[in-house]
């Protein structure tokens, strides 16, 4: 993790960081370090980057002397858009200037999206828990997510153990919200087992 600047403004240090060649900024108290305290982390919806959740960063922070971390979903923010993501945002634009449904289509999309996500998210937990040297690094981890956020939010809850508690909404496709198997007959993964756990 390579810290490229920081600011500290009214208590809250917001410092952006590129890991592996994702952007990302934590916020966490000024001159405090993260050693214990509860870490949320911030996904964000389509079409927007890391920074949109500044505002809830920010409260987190002053309010309630938490930490928070957010990333660049791929393809969004600062990040550099794929050949596949190139070619989702034409296909979209046809299905759109043709009338034709895309819920299908974005939630493909958005799910191939998580599944290049979520290790990036396990590897800056990974960082955080050794930055500040063993058993220094965040206490209890949440999750906060909102649309593409709920989409990469729900297959890192339950592959991510550190996560104890989260937050989803705005699914965008009513898919992500039926019961695990349902008109499945593979079972199904669900998230919820031992965390607690709200889709609004």
């Amino acid at each position: 993790m390579h810290f490229t600047s920081e600011t500290s403004a009214d208590g809250v240090s917001e410092r952006r960081f590129v890991h592996d060649g994702v952007p990302g900024v934590l916020w966490h108290p000024a001159g405090s370090a993260l050693g214990g305290r509860p870490l949320v982390l911030l996904g964000h919806g389509g079409g927007q980057h890391k920074l949109g959740s500044r505002d809830r960063a920010r409260a987190c922070v002053a309010r309630y002397g938490w930490a928070a971390v957010a990333l660049d979903a791929p393809g969004h923010g600062e990040r550099e858009r794929t050949a596949q993501d190139e070619r989702f945002a034409t296909e979209i634009g046809e299905l759109l200037a043709a009338g034709r449904p895309i819920s299908a289509w974005v939630a493909r999309h958005t799910a191939a999206l998580a599944e290049r996500a979520v290790p990036e998210w396990r590897a800056v937990l990974d960082t955080l828990d050794a930055l500040e040297g063993p058993g220094r690094g965040p206490g209890p981890v949440g999750y906060w997510g909102l649309s593409l956020g709920t989409v990469i939010g729900i297959p890192l809850a339950a592959a991510e153990p550190r996560i104890r508690a989260a937050v989803f909404g705005l699914a965008g496709h009513a898919s992500l919200l039926e019961p695990a198997g349902a008109g499945d007959r593979s079972g199904g993964v669900r998230p919820a087992v031992g965390r607690r756990t709200l889709v609004a």
